[in-house]
């Protein structure tokens, strides 16, 4: 829902109210191994749901990060929280991120079927 910013007692343009992404972080490492283990963490990336056009309530996740982070490796494993406790880690090749330099952003497919912390 949006809010608003008061200014010397003007109303600013109205802004999107930013939800907590606190679920919804996944953290990157180079390998499943480094993952497992904690060890040599390299960034953070978030999830979002793109809506189906065609099915309505449908959502396609996406994995989230700077380009910068993916830039050098073939793959990168993201160590997710489980709902239930614990956590789980799945390797994203490279290939499958959508890249843009110029705004150092990262866009992949997630499998849906992840059970993490919401």
């Amino acid at each position: 829902m949006p809010f608003s910013l008061k200014t010397s007692g003007r109303r600013s343009n109205k802004m999107p109210f930013m939800p907590d992404l606190r679920g919804c972080i996944g953290f990157i490492y180079r390998s499943h191994d480094d993952a497992r283990r904690d060890v040599d963490f390299l960034a953070v990336g978030f999830f979002l749901g793109i809506e189906s056009r065609k099915c309505p309530g449908v959502m396609y996740p996406r994995f989230v990060t700077n380009e910068h982070v993916i830039r050098e490796f073939a793959k990168v494993c993201v160590r997710i929280n489980r709902k239930g406790g614990g956590f789980a880690t799945i390797t994203i090749p490279s290939s499958w991120f959508v890249t843009d330099a110029t705004y150092d952003i990262a866009i992949s497919s997630f499998p849906a079927d992840t059970d993490f912390a919401s």
